[in-house]
């Protein structure tokens, strides 16, 4: 069994190969556990708050993370599996944003928001966030890429429903 430690409202993601976990652990480390050589990295403390949780790692190993910060809300950032790096925005307003899996390639970024009580999605370059689609105006969030990166499925407004957006090819 693979003793990981990490509070509750966080949450630990796979590398593409599965051959790694990472995850932030209870003193707020970014840490990285190799399947292959059982030994775990310890890459520093990232910004500390009260929230900050991986949700992605690239094929070229940086990690999309989500922090909470008392000025902006949810951000997306990114940073590099490395104890010298520093986090990079990728979306960060005043509303709250959460990012969701990056497309195939690598190349695009789902992430909700909150407008006005309702939360919506949008998909973005990476690691730029510029220039954000909005692909929902009537809710949608938890978004997932087909295996092929050509559709994005997501729920809409909590219910059992799974719609889909087929993407313009310039996207894939």
């Amino acid at each position: 069994m693979l003793p990981l430690t990490f509070t509750l409202n966080r949450q630990a993601v796979f590398t593409s190969g599965l051959e790694a976990v990472v995850y932030i652990d209870n003193p707020g480390h970014l840490k990285k556990y190799s399947f292959t050589s059982g030994a775990t990295e310890d890459f520093g403390v990232v910004e500390t708050t009260d929230y900050t949780s991986p949700v992605d790692v690239t094929p070229q190993g940086d990690v999309v993370l989500v922090v909470q910060r008392p000025q902006t809300g949810n951000d997306v950032t990114w940073m590099t599996l490395d104890p010298l790096s520093k986090m990079h925005d990728v979306i960060a307003t005043p509303r709250d944003e959460v990012g969701n899996k990056l497309s195939p390639n690598g190349k695009w970024l789902p992430y909700c928001f909150d407008e006005n009580g309702v939360t919506n999605l949008s998909v973005a370059a990476f690691p730029a966030g510029r220039p954000p689609w909005q692909l929902t105006t009537a809710g949608g969030c938890q978004a997932t890429w087909s295996a092929d990166g050509h559709e994005l499925f997501f729920c809409f407004r909590w219910i059992s429903q799974i719609p889909r957006i087929a993407l313009h090819p310039f996207m894939t």
